[in-house]
Order: structure tokens, then sequence, then C-alpha cells
């Protein structure tokens, strides 16, 4: 074995090489594949932004930001928040972006993605509801309300409505968890008034009862709205009278016309005298 000694005019030569070695594979032509393929983003993330452009955002507006729909509107503020890129909130967006992604594409690969994420999220939220702190926050109750509208983009046919109603009536419980420090954040009051309008709809359509829940802490939630929107709290326990209405018809298996009349016309006065009571900000 020996050794050599480089020389000055050795190591001159080498480093030259190098440079014009490493100044050639550098020179990368536009018209190369790595040019034009930049790095695509994991498959996750896609569902996940699938689902904030078709659920969250109004992608037709045409103004410089993008306003939010009626539903969901709670979520980007709490995703902002959120304490993992992997939690239960996080794979639960995922798990409903699947699902949507595997409805718009017909992708068998995405719908068994999708329910993996949702098996996933479901074994996150029983461990969270074992947590006094994390069973009534923002990111669990956002989860339950995300639940239920995966159901109904995974499974489109009245089974999926019946599912649905059992996240919401786990979403009500959260709410009387929460208590009233809900209604001390925008996101928690967004939250709320997200929920019971879903419930109001779902109970018309199953004719079940709203949870004694919603009526409980909608007076909590009117102290934090602003005074232009104090009548959709009327309006809401309008809707409760008439949600238990139906429920009693229906349970009650009364069907005589003269009978079911006299329950739903008293209704019709209600709306008709809350309609002469709306603000100008509202005709």
């Amino acid at each position: 074995m020996f050794f050599r000694n480089q020389t000055t005019a050795d190591l001159a030569r080498k480093n030259a090489g190098a440079l014009s070695t490493a100044s050639s594979s550098s020179a990368v032509t536009p018209d190369s594949e790595v040019w034009k393929r930049p790095v695509s983003p994991p498959a996750r993330d896609r569902a996940t932004t699938f689902f904030m452009r078709q659920y969250v955002f109004d992608m037709t507006s045409a103004g410089g930001t993008l306003p939010l729909r009626d539903n969901h509107e709670f979520l980007p503020g709490l995703i902002r928040n959120q304490q993992s890129s992997f939690g239960l909130l996080s794979t639960t967006v995922a798990a409903a972006g699947f699902a949507a992604l595997s409805n718009a594409g017909n992708v068998t690969e995405w719908r068994a993605e999708a329910f993996r994420l949702y098996d996933s999220a479901i074994r996150q939220l029983q461990i969270a509801l074992q947590d006094p702190v994390q069973r009534v926050s923002d990111e669990t109750l956002g989860a339950v309300l995300l639940m239920g509208t995966f159901e109904t983009i995974a499974f489109a046919d009245t089974g999926s409505l019946k599912a649905f109603s059992q996240h919401i009536i786990a979403a009500a419980r959260c709410i009387e968890m929460r208590g009233p420090a809900q209604f001390q954040t925008v996101v928690g009051l967004k939250m709320f008034m997200q929920m019971r309008r879903i419930m109001i709809t779902t109970c018309h359509q199953l004719q079940e009862p709203i949870p004694f829940e919603i009526s409980k802490w909608s007076s909590w939630a009117e102290r934090s709205q602003n005074s232009d929107l104090i009548p959709v709290n009327r309006f809401s326990e309008i809707n409760e009278v008439l949600a238990s209405v139906r429920a009693e018809l229906k349970y009650q298996h009364i069907t005589n016309p003269a009978v079911i009349s006299d329950r739903l016309l008293k209704i019709d006065k209600l709306f008709e005298d809350w309609a002469q009571t709306l603000p100008p900000s509202w005709i």
C-alpha cells in the first residue's frame, strides 16, 4: 500500500474538473422534463384543497377575495389554529375531501382512502371525548359536524340522512358540555349557528323533535349576535315548535286532516307575526 502525494497542480486540475461537471449538470434547459414538472402535492393535501374549494369557499364570486359559504364557514379559522396537521380535524377534512373526489372522479382508491381516514378520525374522536379539555374544544365539535358532512357525501341515500342525524345529536351533546364559554369566540358562535341550521333541517326531514340543547343555548347565542340577526333566533324557535308538532303527528299516528290542519295553521300564524316584526335590513 502506498499514498500519492497530491501537488498543487493536481488539486487545481481536480477542482477545475469538478466545477465543469457541476456546471454542466446544473444547466437544465426549459425543454427538459425536470424543468416542466414541479413537485406534485401529496394526495391528502389535494383532497383537503378540493373539499375547501367545493364546500367552504364560494368559487363563483368575482371579487378579489373568496367569500365563505353558509356551511362550514368556521373551518378556515379552525384549520389555521389546529394543533396537528394529522389530528382529528385535519383527518376528518381529508376524509370528506377524498369522498368528494371519489364522487367526482369515480376512483376506487380515493373512496377506499376516504373510509380509511374516516375510520381513523372516529378513533381519534373517541380518544378526544375521554379528555376533559379536548371534548369541549372547537376542533372536536368541528370534526363532529364534518363527520355528518362525510356521511352525506359518501352515501347518497336515506340511510345517510339517519347516520347524519346521529352525528348531529352527538354535536348537540358537545354543545351542552361546552356551555356558555363557546359563545365567547367567533368560531364557537359560527359552529353553533351552523349546527342549529343543520339540525332544524334534519329534524324536519326525519320528523324528529329538535334536541333540547339547541333551544336551551339559543338564548345565549342571541346575546352574542348582531341585532340584525336576532330574527334568526325567533325563526329557529318557531321551527322548533313546528318540528315538535310534526314529530307528534308521526309518533301519535295522527292522520285526520282536520286535526293536522288545526295544529299547523297555528304555526302559520306564528310565521306571519314573525314576518311583521322583521327589521328594514331584512326587507
